[in-house]
């Protein structure tokens, strides 16, 4: 039997009744199905429109060897076959294939009132050719007609249709198999018998080494007249070789029978990979070896190296609800680059986007139908995914002077993406304006899709509480001398409120500017009075009845870690002091000093 194309066909004949002069007749259909799949499996089915329950056994005819032919037995099914009345053996119907297997005819048999029996993709035509699908053929043509048991008229029609893999049939990876031997083929009208087909000395499959010399040998027969009539003048060369590899013309002419054998050696590739070794034909006068730029037929194969077998795995992304936003991205491996992509929906890219829900199959093929594999993928039309959120960065803000602050609208600085919804709504917790105490508050940012599906970050806001401090308690303006070659001291006294119990503030915790520290221990004392004014403004009032906590820091060490010794003479600047509450609240306490020395 020829090979078939390496796709999913279902090729239905389709015989349709139509009423005559009866009542009681109507419209039925008897569907005969054949299918081919990917992996040389074929298989076929009939059924009976009208009943459901009517047994038509349809099975293959294992003792034709001219050909496929399938046997359609409608004994079980209280029903006859179409043009009954003609004589048995004749052709109710015969009609081209479609373009992909040009030239080649279907015909319908009738055998005897209960049996027909089809030829498949035959070489020729023995009846009236009803047309090509889909243009010309399906109106039927009324001589051809036969009558049911209940009187209606029965006609042919044709309909091919692409199958996805069936669920048994479905595979994920496939090894190549040995092509047969004796193989017969033929080339403008010459019957060519290949017979004998060795690599190095074995069978026509053998596993080498990349770049290996590799030996082979085969007999071949050439029939020059029992084969058909086409071109007997015509000057015709054969050759074998590897696609894109080589081509070595063995013998030419044919203007008779012909027989022969072949004994050669060639390199093999360096590249694994699994590689036919194939024959084709040429009407030029004379040889003209070269490389083989296209498959042929098989006459052997070359595994070189160690190959993977061809594997094909899929990743998907469901569609939206309503649209077409799905896909599907394959992976392959093993046999021999490059592939072909063969998809149920007509594309023919590796990977394939903007699908609406459904099934999808594909059929992967490498390098001359070496191996061939076909996978079904399901892209749900459904929304199943969260959108994706990213919250802003945690946030560190400043109480105000009852150590209280408000949420900020965190939503607002977030990132929202969804497959599907382009305006997720987002909600945070607590929301934007709500009032928060010092300390650390967890804010959880949720952002929720149009189907109901959500996600959720955290944002930590850090709430810094304000405390008053006092450079040089008992003076106003609070001078500081710059000049380098100073050793001394300067004193501030973090003030004490009915907010602040100084004894609450962790001593180590103290600092300037992250790398200046209290030089002598603090004591507690109350030396100040909280200042309320403009900012740099002071008092001298002294002790107010609260304690506060009086600091020392090195002078040279805070000028050099501010820059002070480099501002101008009488510059006013803010120092801050940093520090935390044994509860782990943070506090800033700031006041402002007079520069009177520098370097200058």
């Amino acid at each position: 039997m020829k090979a078939k194309r390496r796709t999913r066909l279902i090729l239905a004949a389709l015989l349709a009744v139509g009423s005559i002069s009866t009542v009681q007749a109507k419209n039925v259909n008897i569907s005969i199905i054949e299918s081919y799949f990917p992996n040389g499996k074929e298989m076929a089915s009939a059924v009976w429109s009208s009943d459901a329950a009517a047994v038509i056994n349809v099975t293959r005819d294992l003792s034709r060897t001219d050909g496929e032919v399938w046997l359609i037995d409608l004994t079980g099914s209280g029903h006859q076959v179409p043009g009954a009345p003609w004589p048995f053996g004749f052709t109710v119907a015969t009609w081209q294939e479609p373009p992909a297997h040009a030239g080649m005819w279907n015909n319908l048999y009738i055998d005897d009132p209960l049996h027909m029996h089809m030829e498949s993709e035959w070489p020729t035509a023995t009846g009236q050719n009803m047309g090509v699908y889909p243009n010309g053929f399906g109106n039927g043509v009324s001589y051809y007609a036969g009558n049911d048991f209940n009187g209606d008229l029965v006609f042919p029609k044709v309909v091919e249709v692409a199958a996805p893999c069936p669920a048994d049939e479905s595979s994920s990876g496939c090894s190549p198999v040995s092509p047969p031997s004796p193989f017969v083929t033929t080339y403008a009208g010459r019957c060519v018998t290949y017979n004998n087909v060795s690599l190095n000395g074995g069978g026509n499959t053998d596993t080498v080494a990349p770049g290996s010399v590799v030996s082979i040998a085969f007999g071949y027969d050439v029939d020059y007249t029992s084969c058909t009539t086409y071109c007997p003048s015509c000057i015709v060369q054969l050759y074998y070789g590897i696609r894109d590899e080589f081509s070595e013309c063995f013998t030419g002419n044919f203007l008779q029978d012909t027989s022969g054998s072949v004994n050669d050696t060639f390199t093999a590739p360096v590249a694994p990979g699994y590689y036919y070794i194939t024959q084709r034909g040429s009407l030029q006068y004379e040889c003209v070896p070269g490389n083989h730029s296209a498959c042929g037929e098989a006459l052997a194969l070359l595994i070189v190296d160690s190959v993977e077998p061809l594997a094909v795995t899929s990743t998907s992304i469901d569609s939206c609800p309503g649209g077409s936003t799905g896909s599907i991205d394959l992976t392959v491996t093993g046999g021999k680059a490059p592939y072909t992509f063969d998809w149920s929906n007509g594309e023919t890219t590796e990977d394939i986007s903007g699908l609406p829900g459904g099934t999808y199959w594909v059929v992967v093929t490498d390098q001359c139908d070496a191996c061939t594999v076909c996978i079904s993928v399901t892209i749900e039309e459904e929304d199943i995914a969260a959108p994706a959120i990213t919250c802003p960065q945690d946030k560190t803000i400043l109480a105000d002077d009852n150590w209280e602050a408000t949420v900020p609208d965190l939503c607002a600085l977030a990132t929202i993406t969804d497959n599907c919804d382009p305006a997720p709504a987002c909600a945070q917790n607590p929301s934007a304006g709500t009032t928060i105490p010092e300390g650390d508050t967890i804010v959880t940012l949720t952002a929720t899709d149009e189907t109901g599906n959500a996600s959720s970050c955290d944002v930590t806001i850090t709430v810094i509480v304000p405390v008053d401090l006092d450079i040089k308690p008992g003076s106003c303006p609070n001078p500081i001398n710059t000049n380098l070659r100073g050793k001394g001291r300067i004193a501030m006294a973090i003030l004490g409120t009915n907010l602040l119990d100084v004894n609450e503030i962790e001593i180590n915790s103290i600092n300037i500017a992250g790398t200046v520290l209290p030089v002598k221990a603090p004591s507690i004392e109350d030396v100040g009075t909280p200042y309320e004014g403009e900012e740099c403004g002071c008092n001298a009032l002294g002790g107010d009845g609260t304690n506060d906590l009086v600091i020392h820091f090195s002078t040279r060490e805070v000028v050099l870690a501010l820059d002070l010794h480099m501002l101008e003479f009488k510059a006013i600047v803010p120092i801050t002091v940093e520090g935390s509450l044994q509860s782990g609240v943070k506090f800033i306490a700031t006041d402002c000093v007079k520069v009177i020395a520098s370097l200058d």
